[in-house]
């Protein structure tokens, strides 16, 4: 399970990354995309937490 979810959180910052290299110039794309990596890594750290 936690190695599933860190292999899926490394081949989404290998998309993000390669996605931030395609477009390196777009301001509202970029900010776009910080927000998603911000929303998707909280939403990894939710998952790793017992619900108590």
């Amino acid at each position: 399970m936690l190695i599933g979810e860190c292999s899926n959180v490394a081949a989404f910052l290998d998309l993000f990354f390669l996605w931030e290299h395609q477009v390196p110039s777009d301001r509202a794309i970029y900010s776009l995309k910080k927000k998603t990596l911000i929303l998707y890594i909280t939403l990894v750290i939710m998952q790793g937490f017992p619900h108590t």
